[in-house]
């Protein structure tokens, strides 16, 4: 069954319980149908894109069951795929289109086979980067990895497929700081990350920000707070930019992200972006690292923005 092989995407992807087995949906450039089979030949599925059509919950069927959601579709659970992708998650490595043509005599056609990208000296520092230093960090490394891969130029257009030796590599020099030791699920975890990049390194949104952020005069808070004192300057003008940008919602700022902009530890960004919430620069709204949210950054809100 295809979800005992990938357990990763079928618990995220949306799902629909048939009468006849399961529909398993996600976004990619896909026209009509394809077959797909095994290695001997065997049918095991089928894809259905632009041009086909397939039945949603909650139709019926002929025998009367209904079509029911196991995994109902989210913004956030309905993915895009990329084709490399959509063939190591769903065709068994053998991928059969429905076109027929002269050229191959009506028969179904095989796919090509992905050529693998060679490591070179900038994939050997896009591993070194990246790797864990501490335990719970794989699945952010993942994407670290894939966004560090994809901002290379040469790869920006790649097929995510080319890179699974060298995520093999990555994966094994990793292995003595993380948990989940199974390949597979941190190769999921590459694929599906390298569909969700929006920016090369260097070009997203919170460098925009730090950008704004340098070139901004110190507000009258910062000036009379921290005389004689830039880098904390310097970080109450980033919290006014971020909140800025977030408008009434509560921006995100860790300690790891304002340290790496300061130039400091994450301890002293730490006590700096306390002093801020002492001083009443600041207001805490969710404190990221706790049990609920072990993952996310802590939530502030700049409460003197409407003052600077």
């Amino acid at each position: 069954m295809w979800a005992d092989g990938h357990p990763g995407p079928a618990k995220m992807l949306p799902t629909v319980r048939t009468p006849h087995g399961y529909h398993v949906y996600f976004q990619g450039k896909i026209e009509g149908v394809k077959y797909l089979r095994n290695e001997e030949g065997q049918p095991v599925g089928e894809l259905r894109g632009d041009g086909s059509c397939c039945i949603l919950p909650p139709s019926v069927g002929e025998d009367g069951r209904r079509y029911k959601w196991v995994n109902p579709p989210t913004r956030e659970n309905l993915v895009w795929f990329e084709s490399g992708q959509i063939k190591s998650l769903f065709c068994a490595d053998v991928f059969y289109d429905t076109e027929k043509t002269e050229e191959n005599g009506g028969k179904l056609r095989r796919g090509k086979r992905i050529r693998q990208v060679k490591k070179n000296a900038k994939i050997e520092e896009a591993i070194r980067k990246t790797l864990p230093t501490e335990f719970r960090t794989r699945h952010r490394k993942v994407f670290e990895f894939a966004r560090e891969l994809k901002s290379i130029s040469e790869y920006a257009d790649a097929d995510p497929e080319q890179f699974k030796s060298i995520v093999k590599k990555w994966h094994r020099k990793a292995l003595p700081k993380i948990r989940t030791k199974q390949f597979e699920e941190t190769w999921i975890d590459f694929l599906i990350g390298w569909g969700k990049i929006k920016y090369r390194v260097g070009e997203g949104p919170m460098n925009l920000i730090i950008a704004k952020a340098k070139k901004a005069k110190p507000p009258k808070i910062a000036l009379g707070y921290y005389p004689g004192h830039p880098k904390l300057q310097f970080l109450v003008i980033l919290c006014r930019e971020l909140q800025t940008a977030s408008g009434n919602e509560p921006f995100f700022l860790s300690t790891r992200t304002a340290a790496k902009h300061l130039d400091v530890s994450a301890m002293t960004a730490w006590r700096w972006l306390y002093l801020l919430v002492c001083d009443g620069i600041l207001r805490v709204v969710c404190r990221g690292g706790t049990r609920q949210t072990v993952r996310k950054a802590t939530r502030y809100r700049y409460v003197r923005l409407l003052k600077n």
